[in-house]
Formats: C-alpha cells, structure tokens, sequence
C-alpha cells in the first residue's frame, strides 16, 4: 500500500525585522491565528438572546467558562442591564 506523497513545504520570506533576519514560513491554511469557529463567529443573534435570558439566573462569570470567551466579552454581547437615565 503506497502513503500518500507528502506536499512540499512552500518556500519561507526572509524578511529584516527589526534589524534581523527572520525567515517567514506560511503555515498552509491561508488563514492567521483563527480558524473557523471562534468567539467572533460563533455568537449569533440566536445565541445572544438565550445568553441575555441564561445572564438573569446564570452568573455572567459561569457563562463566560462555558463558552470559553472571557467575562468582558460576554457583557459586550448581552449589553446593558437598563438604558441609561435621560438627561434633563
């Protein structure tokens, strides 16, 4: 049975960074640090309505552990807990 024949790696860039030379090496994906999947992509305005219902029992620090994202960042997506007073 033969393996399947393994890609070549692509060439790196040598670059000057900061003074030094560093090869830079693409890493395949044609994407950064972040794939498919990440907190950016996966809070739909669905899930963002149960988070807002979930914030009223569940402590915002338990739903930030279950999605793996941090506390600031589930008070950005549930918003306020009352609209601001109007000035007169």
């Amino acid at each position: 049975m033969k393996s399947d024949p393994q890609p070549e790696p692509d060439e790196g860039q040598l670059i000057d960074w900061y003074g030094r030379k560093v090869l830079v090496v693409p890493n395949g994906t044609g994407r950064g640090r972040r794939g498919p999947g990440t907190s950016r992509t996966r809070f739909t305005p669905a899930v963002v309505a149960e988070l807002r219902r979930q914030a009223k029992t569940i402590p915002v620090r338990e739903l930030a552990r279950r999605h793996g994202v941090s506390r600031q960042y589930i008070y950005l997506l549930i918003g306020p807990k009352s609209p601001k007073p109007r000035k007169r």
